[in-house]
């Protein structure tokens, strides 16, 4: 009705467009979404040519979050940069819609893989938003994707802390009740962030209550919201099982059954949705964690091949996890070399991207060690370079726990106030190195 009022060349229709394309991006069409911020940008360039004007930024804002959720990065980061300059300029440095821009230019930035880039815009926002409500949506959007970030930096209480607080803000705002999109996105983050902490019950909770009160409406179970969840849930089963296998054989069974069908049916919604390469790969990654499981590491291999294939660029760091996977899935099919290959390839992008300690450097040489015992019984060099590796995971064990009691001091968030650095995978993880190397060592 607005467009026919206007007309599809005036500078309203170019603002109407522009915000049609965020409603079919909270719908999951990416495709029109990019279609429509385009076509709104377009517009408002005609109108307005190069000024200030914010219809331009406008346009230009929905257009950049448009396009890093379909891969074209580059595009979006230039256009984010944009309205940011325009809306600086027109509403001065301490706007919200300012602060939303440096939430969304962070984004286009994450999804460029310039990390510490990311985490410099959500800072920004978060100064920009110290001038309003503690309590304000966009505070809560910011707190979500700094955890984010930070769990990608491995600051894992740091991002349950800022998840939590998030939440917090989304309910006070939009009620107790995950129907409501950002409730439940936010309980999502807190359950990712609690299962890197080694809190995996905790994290199955929150998950369990989003699925159960995840709207029932069909166009909803088909969003790639909802593959997402259906994802993030079996990585979390996983990971739990890695220190927790069920002692029913019958459960067992039945949990990676369901497992299997939630990440066939994530599959299925991924593949009618435009450009969405990353999230596929994620996914395939976990059937191939799966697979694993199951004792079929063939078809855990071409998954994982897959998923390293279907990953788009500016994705160094997921590169260096599917390369753990691809590892694991190496060393269960015999291809010793090719699986210290693929350790030492992500051992080399965790430390160049994110420095020598970040703890997926620790789980690395955590591998290379398990690796090595594995051939312990067939050379000295095996026994030496167990110990070599167990030597440096000790290290880096002993840097993540004084991160850990770094980011605990003055914690906020009840259920990490007693956290133990023993719930930690990574600590854990270690200690059955520690009594696996004393075995060992009895028997040489």
């Amino acid at each position: 009705m607005a467009l026919k009022k206007f007309g599809y060349n005036n500078i309203y229709s170019a603002v109407i467009l522009s915000k049609l394309s965020v409603v079919y991006r909270y719908k999951g069409d990416f495709k029109r979404s990019v279609q429509l911020a385009k076509k709104a940008k377009k517009i408002a360039n005609e109108q307005c040519g190069t000024k200030s004007h914010p219809a331009r930024a406008t346009t230009l804002l929905n257009l950049g979050h448009a396009q890093s959720d379909v891969g074209d990065v580059d595009d979006a980061v230039n256009h984010l940069r944009e309205a940011l300059a325009i809306n600086k300029e027109i509403h001065g440095v301490n706007h919200r819609i300012v602060a939303a821009n440096y939430n969304y230019l962070s984004y286009g930035y994450l999804q460029m893989g310039m990390v510490q880039q990311a985490k410099k815009e959500l800072l920004n926002a978060t100064r920009v938003m110290n001038n309003y409500s503690r309590s304000h949506p966009e505070v809560a959007n910011t707190l979500k994707r700094l955890s984010k970030v930070c769990l990608i930096l491995g600051e894992t209480v740091k991002s349950a802390e800022l998840a939590n607080r998030a939440l917090q803000i989304y309910k006070e705002t939009h009620g107790d009740t995950v129907e409501h999109r950002e409730v439940r996105r936010g309980a999502v983050r807190v359950a990712y962030a609690c299962s890197k902490l080694g809190l995996c019950d905790m994290a199955e909770e929150y998950l369990k209550e989003v699925e159960l009160g995840f709207p029932a409406r069909h166009e909803l179970r088909l969003h790639p919201e909802f593959a997402v969840l259906l994802r993030k849930k079996t990585e979390i089963t996983l990971d739990s099982y890695e220190f927790q296998w069920p002692l029913n054989e019958l459960s067992v069974q039945e949990i990676l059954s369901k497992a299997n069908k939630d990440l066939l049916q994530a599959e299925r919604i991924l593949s009618y949705t435009f450009r969405f390469k990353r999230q596929i790969a994620l996914t395939k990654r976990e059937k191939a964690r799966l697979s694993m499981l199951m004792g079929n590491y063939s078809n855990a291999y071409d998954d994982i091949r897959s998923a390293l294939d279907t990953l788009p660029r500016y994705c160094d760091y997921l590169k260096a996890d599917f390369s753990l996977i691809r590892s694991d899935a190496e060393k269960g099919l015999n291809l010793v070399n090719k699986s210290k290959v693929s350790l030492e390839t992500a051992e080399n992008i965790y430390r160049n991207i994110f420095g020598d300690d970040h703890p997926m450097v620790a789980i690395t040489l955590q591998k290379q060690c398990s690796l090595s015992l594995d051939l312990a019984h067939k050379s000295n060099k095996g026994k030496n370079e167990a110990h070599k590796y167990f030597e440096a995971s000790h290290q880096a064990c002993e840097v993540l726990k004084s991160n850990l009691e770094q980011q605990l001091t003055g914690i906020q968030t009840d259920f990490l106030r007693n956290y133990s650095f023993n719930q930690h995978p990574i600590l854990k993880r270690q200690q059955s190195l520690h009594k696996r190397l004393t075995r060992n060592q009895g028997a040489w």
